[in-house]
């Protein structure tokens, strides 16, 4: 066993190694960087729009996920001081900027749920997957309802509301 003397060294001699605290940001410990001893991990805006369609999808009340919209609002892009990368595909419009990002769905509900819960839901559930599979942070996850869906009798396909 050593014994640490007054200027920070051991009785051995060498210098005592104290890690560097974690990084903390006020949602909790910052994401892990992806550049690693070996080399670095590149996870684009479709694998994140896929994982956060994925998560859509899943959750209970959602009927279906509509096509996201095509264009962002002028004032987004007057406002914006780096072009982030982009991806609107059918599904879920992804933008990221650095290791943040910020999601857009638009969905169709079933009616008789609760709507502010069902949002809810699907926010929480694209952030949970979104940070968890691919390391990045979550900015926004803005969900529009668009349509509701009327439950379909049996053997029926489900009416949609328009």
């Amino acid at each position: 066993m050593t014994r640490r003397q007054e200027d920070g060294r051991t009785s051995r001699g060498g210098p005592q190694e104290v890690p560097a605290p974690a990084a903390e940001t006020p949602a909790g410990p910052a994401p892990e960087p992806l550049i690693q001893d070996r080399g670095k991990t590149v996870i684009g805006a479709g694998i994140v729009a896929t994982v956060a369609a994925i998560a859509v999808r899943e959750t209970e009340g959602v009927r279906r996920i509509l096509p996201a919209s095509a264009t962002r609002s002028f004032l987004d892009r007057l406002v914006s001081p780096s072009k982030p990368e982009e991806v609107q595909g059918s599904d879920v419009s992804v933008s990221m900027q650095g290791n943040e990002v910020t999601i857009g769905v638009r969905i169709v509900v079933e009616y008789g749920r609760s709507l502010p819960a069902v949002a809810d839901a699907v926010r929480k559930s694209v952030i949970r997957n979104v940070e968890s599979l691919t390391g990045k942070a979550v900015k926004a996850v803005d969900v529009e309802i668009a349509d509701l869906a009327f439950r379909a009798d049996a053997g029926e396909p489900a009416e949609e509301a328009s």
